[in-house]
């Protein structure tokens, strides 16, 4: 502004040289030197000159001084001016000149009356001036007095703020632990929070789970229909099957026994035939009947030997079986205990679970509310950080602007206006405490009452590893004891994390109880089945048996049939006594005639006995093949299909069986050897003269003797026909025992499967438990994390505070100087003269600018420096409130079962 006003006034001090030249060249004196107009103008040029700025921080009577000197050099510019054109105007004439001189006295008198007014007013500032001094002395004067009470008012002011800025770094230092209490209290809800979520999960996981199972016990209760339908239907078929098969093999049967009875009919007329061949062999047998009655005594001994180790046998399957039963009895015994007793623990289990979510859905709600109070505590604790902010703003503003007494009143007050605030934010700061004590006493209670619960839990699984070992004790004889003691023990850690789903798996196991009922009775239908065929099997049994009484009935025959050789044979041999008596006397007469024709008579007899023997043996072979194929057919015609186990046992029965009628029958072939050896005796005997009566006599005794024991074997043979008849039905009858045991046996297996399904249930259940495991730890860590960023944010901060307080301190010493740094100038000026102090204007107004500059840099640099530590303790503040926010704001995410990781809200 002051270079546009020197620019105008230069353009019209121009404007008016112009004019003056051009007068000039119009009059006629040109000899006039120019200087004067140079003259004239430059008090025009003093008089444009810029005015020195008055310093804004000198006197009044500075000002009046400088507006006096102003006055002055106008009215000297004013004159010079008018004189120029008195000069100038000169050569116009008389008249000008007389009025120039008119005008030049009153411009006289008005110079005297100014210089008398100068006078005056110079007198006046004397009078000011001194007056001036004194009341500079006396401002000095009240300056120091001033100082001194300021001093001595000050300093317990300054105590007072160093006592409140240290309670205000208390406070601070206060805020921070409660804030730190805060987070922890935060991070304990939140870790709650979490836990509801994944007890949240879990359920909803174990819900999905038990519709998955519903379905599959539907589909599997479908196939398991079908499947016994058609496993039933295939049986049908098979057993159908075999029906024919054995009908076709009864009317084999029956064309064999016909075939037989008509060998029998033919064997009879044969025997029949035979009856006079035997007759005369009879007399070589005797021998032989001895030779039999001491094998028949060798093999009854044999034959008790091998009763007794049957019996023995017996005996003992009979205690195995006992045992068998009392084991089965114990252990059915037990599982109704243990299955009592754990029915009774998964009670109590469900009663405390549904405790437990009672008291879980109250924690949940107090946490809520604690959740809710510590959001409006924090609230409330950031508007008192902006509170105090804006006081410790108008602080500074106030500090820069005290300068006078007036003002250090204002600051007395608003010092007194900051003692109540900080008293009122100490009454809020206890109350806060006083409520974050009642949170802590709250959260204290739920500690304990958590202590009680897992208290609660350990005994409950102090209950289970009880139950556990039990049931460790009931199947360690049962085989891989060691798989189930290993899955067992991974139950137990399991059972820990599983407690939730015990009611579902409650209702799956009942459900599991309903299916496994109608799967017993489905067996109990099949079992009635098979006895229903064992029931035809045993029928077949009888049809067998009653085909073997026909088979005793035709040896019956065959024995009367040999009684009835026995009697022939005592007939024959008192009709050869009677022939053996004529031809003695025959002999005796012809002995002498035809005692060379004997010797053919007796070789032609023995070729005829010769024949007669082989013929028996091939009889005897053809009886031993068809002995066995009957055994191979009744060991084909076992009807005992049901278990391989029982076709083998009955199969090793007919194979023993078949071994003792092959036993029977070498010792039939060992005797037709041994009687085959007494013919050939009797053969060399007969070659030689005949035998005396006597001989004949004891030949006949023999006879009878030998026929007397020959009834001792028929007997033996029915006594083994009835041991045989016992052991078939003991084997029947531990057939029978040892289905029942089959039955059992396949309980227990579908029992253990239904175990093991269990197992691989938990198994899974575990596994999903593990990888939420893992994602908590993940999140542990990064929660970890966060509390080391945290603190040193918080160090941070402490820090930047500590900053701040410093650089207050600092800024007050330099205020305090600045303000008394200003009267000095004053009274340097004001000691000096007036005429002096006008000279000097520029000088002091280039220091003071000097110095308001240096001051404004100090004061700017140290704004700046507080600038930046608040505005790095408002980032901090702000990261600190944003980090509470996400961590407050964190949604209630319902994780799914078969996921893992984060889930990013979208």
């Amino acid at each position: 502004m002051d270079s546009k006003d020197k620019a105008e006034k230069i353009a019209q001090a121009k404007k008016k040289l112009k004019e003056y030249q051009s007068k000039r060249e119009s009059g006629s004196n040109k000899n006039e030197p120019q200087p004067e107009t140079i003259k004239s103008d430059s008090p025009e040029n003093s008089g444009t000159q810029p005015e020195p700025p008055p310093p804004s921080s000198t006197t009044q009577q500075l000002s009046t001084l400088e507006s006096l000197y102003q006055l002055s050099t106008r009215i000297n510019s004013i004159v010079k001016d008018e004189n120029i054109p008195v000069a100038t105007d000169n050569s116009n004439g008389s008249s000008l000149v007389k009025d120039l001189e008119l005008r030049n006295q009153e411009l006289v008198s008005a110079f005297d009356t100014e210089k008398l007014k100068n006078e005056e007013l110079s007198l006046k500032v004397r009078d000011l001036n001194s007056t001036v001094d004194k009341l500079k002395i006396e401002i000095e004067r009240l300056k120091v007095e001033n100082e001194t009470k300021l001093t001595m008012e000050i300093g317990p002011l300054q105590e007072q703020l160093q006592s409140h800025i240290q309670t205000i770094g208390l406070l601070v230092g206060e805020k921070t632990e409660l804030k730190t209490y805060l987070k922890e209290y935060q991070n304990s809800v939140e870790a709650k929070r979490t836990e509801n979520l994944e007890l949240e999960t879990r359920l909803r996981a174990s819900r999905f789970r038990v519709n998955e199972l519903e379905r599959e016990l539907k589909n599997l209760k479908c196939a398991s229909q079908t499947t016994n339908i058609e496993g039933q239907n295939a049986n049908l078929i098979c057993k159908t099957q075999e029906l024919d098969e054995l009908k076709k093999q009864n009317d084999e049967f029956l064309e064999q026994v016909n075939e037989m009875k008509q060998k029998l009919v033919l064997k009879n007329d044969e025997i029949k035939k035979l009856h006079s061949d035997i007759d005369q062999i009879t007399s070589q047998l005797n021998m032989a009947n001895l030779r039999n009655e001491q094998l028949t005594s060798g093999d009854t001994l044999v034959s008790d030997t091998r009763l007794e180790s049957l019996t023995q046998q017996n005996l003992a399957k009979d205690l195995q079986i006992s045992e068998l039963k009392n084991m089965i009895q114990q252990l059915g015994s037990e599982r109704d205990q243990n299955s009592a007793q754990y029915q009774s623990y998964v009670l109590q289990l469900n009663r405390e679970i549904s405790n437990l979510g009672d008291k879980n859905l109250n924690l949940t709600e107090e946490n809520d509310k604690l959740a809710k109070r510590e959001a409006d505590l924090v609230k409330h604790i950031g508007e008192l950080e902006k509170q105090i902010q804006q006081q410790i703003a108008k602080q500074r503003d106030v500090e820069a602007k005290n300068t006078s007494n007036d003002e250090k009143t204002k600051d007395l007050e608003k010092l007194k206006e900051m003692e109540s605030l900080v008293t009122n934010l100490q009454e809020k700061v206890s109350k806060y405490e006083s409520e974050l004590n009642e949170t802590k006493m709250q959260l204290e209670s739920q500690s304990h009452e958590k202590v009680q619960l897992k208290s609660r839990l350990d005994e409950t699984m102090d209950q289970i590893n009880s139950m556990q070992l039990t049931i460790e004790r009931l199947q360690s004889d049962k085989p891989d004891s060691g798989k189930i003691i290993a899955e067992i023990e991974n139950y137990k850690v399991a059972a820990s994390r599983a407690m939730t789903q015990n009611a579902d798996l409650k209702s799956q196991l009942e459900e599991m109880q309903r299916v496994f009922v109608q799967l017993s009775n489905d067996k109990l239908e099949l079992t009635e089945k098979l006895q229903s065929e064992q029931h035809l099997c045993r029928e077949m049994r009888n049809t067998y048996s009653t085909i073997e009484s026909d088979l005793e009935k035709t040896k019956e025959h065959l024995r009367l049939k040999d009684e009835e050789m026995i009697r022939l044979a005592h007939e024959t041999t008192d009709l050869n006594k009677q022939i053996l008596l004529k031809d003695q006397e025959l002999d005796r007469l012809r002995h002498y005639e035809a005692s060379s024709d004997t010797g053919n008579i007796l070789q032609r007899e023995l070729e005829s006995a010769k024949d007669f023997i082989e013929k028996q043996k091939q009889k005897i072979q053809e009886l031993e093949q068809q002995i066995n194929a009957s055994g191979r057919v009744e060991t084909v015609e076992t009807p005992d299909e049901s278990t391989s186990e029982l076709s083998t046992i009955e199969e090793g029965r007919y194979a023993a069986e078949n071994e003792e009628l092959v036993h029977e029958v070498e010792t039939l072939q060992t005797e037709k050897q041994e009687l085959l050896k007494e013919i050939n005796e009797l053969k060399s005997k007969s070659q030689v003269k005949p035998q005396s009566e006597i001989e004949i006599k004891s030949a006949d005794s023999t006879m009878t003797m030998s026929i007397d024991k020959s009834l001792p074997l028929t007997e033996a043979l029915e006594k083994l026909q009835a041991r045989f008849r016992q052991t078939m039905n003991q084997m029947a009858e531990l057939s029978e025992e040892k289905q029942n045991l089959e039955h059992l046996v396949t309980q227990l297996q579908f029992e253990t499967e239904t175990i093991g399904e269990y197992i691989t249930l938990y198994q899974n259940q575990r596994r999903q438990l593990k990888q939420k495991d893992l994602e908590r730890d993940n999140q542990l860590r990064k929660l970890a994390i966060d509390r080391e960023n945290m603190r040193q944010k918080l160090l941070e901060l402490n820090v930047l505070i500590e900053q701040l307080l410093i650089e207050k301190k600092r800024n007050r010493p330099l205020s305090v100087s600045s303000e008394s740094g200003e009267p000095q100038t004053v009274l340097t000026n004001g000691n000096s003269s007036p005429n002096t102090s006008l000279n000097n204007s520029n000088e002091e107004d280039s220091v003071s600018s000097s110095t308001l500059e240096i001051k404004t840099l100090v004061d700017k640099t140290s704004k700046m420096k507080s600038k930046e530590t608040a505005s790095k303790i408002l980032e901090l503040l702000s990261d600190i409130q944003t980090a509470n926010q996400t961590s407050l704001d964190q949604p209630g995410v319902d994780h799914c079962s078969c996921c893992s990781g984060k889930l990013e809200v979208v």
